[in-house]
């Protein structure tokens, strides 16, 4: 299996640059101005905002690279999780595979993230069965799908070795690319057990609770807009969730030395 970079290594460091940002928040929360009107707690939202989903894909990215927990699974209900506007949908009856149905929910997601859209482009993500059962990646005009794939906090990962970990995940399947997309089998010939990382397994239960603690923050709108009765109050809120996110981004640094 194909390895291009050094995964922890390249993980820890986006995670230091994660520790830097949320020393800006942290000031940024701190300067609250006692008379602060509600309306201008957006920005810092934003700024939560922007932890949730980074954090969020780092814990992603480490459960990639985790040694694979196989099982059966629903290839069906999996695909029904995506129902993003740009994202159109459609599934011939599959029984259930063998495979590890988070690690292919997020190598799944990692893509249809990764695709870079003009405004009105969209993606088809359709399920087929038959002798090969499949995910087909489609993308319209105006979409593009980059190698390496590069998410938001600039982890990059090639559809190379993306193809290892969905070989893991599934037991042996493989990525194909395909006219105007990717074919994702579900099912091959079995691979290697012990791929993976034990740490990176570490690192996503590490980061599971500061995520589940900024997923209030996964939109802009506002988690808490007008809900404070004091500006301690609102201190209080965005500090214990900016601490709570660096805790957990440290025990993850530490489960890579």
């Amino acid at each position: 299996m194909e390895s291009t970079i050094d995964t922890s290594t390249h993980l820890c460091d986006v995670l230091n640059t994660l520790l830097g940002r949320i020393d800006s928040v942290e000031a940024e929360i701190a300067g609250i101005a006692d008379d602060e009107s509600a309306e201008s707690f957006w920005a810092i939202d934003s700024a939560m905002c922007g932890l949730f989903h980074k954090s969020n894909e780092c814990m992603r990215y480490a459960v990639l690279h985790s040694p694979s927990d196989l099982g059966s699974f629903s290839p069906s209900k999996l695909l029904a999780r995506y129902n993003a506007s740009a994202i159109a949908r459609s599934a011939e009856p599959v029984a259930d595979l063998y495979g590890d149905a988070r690690q292919i929910a997020m190598a799944l997601q990692w893509l249809v993230d990764s695709v870079e859209m003009e405004t009105g482009a969209g993606l088809q993500l359709s399920l087929y069965a038959g002798d090969n059962p499949r995910y087909t990646l489609m993308l319209s005009d105006g979409a593009e799908l980059a190698d390496p794939l590069t998410g938001k906090t600039g982890l990059e990962m090639r559809i190379a070795a993306l193809n290892d970990l969905w070989a893991a995940a599934t037991d042996g399947g493989i990525i194909e690319k395909s006219c105007g997309g990717l074919a994702m089998y579900l099912s091959g010939e079995g691979v290697d057990s012990d791929y993976g990382d034990l740490r990176m397994r570490d690192v996503a239960k590490a980061m599971a609770p500061g995520v589940l603690t900024l997923k209030s923050w996964r939109t802009i709108s506002g988690a808490y807009e007008g809900a404070f009765a004091t500006t301690t109050d609102a201190r209080e809120i965005y500090g214990d969730a900016a601490r709570t996110a660096q805790s957990c981004i440290e025990r993850a640094i530490s489960s890579l030395r």
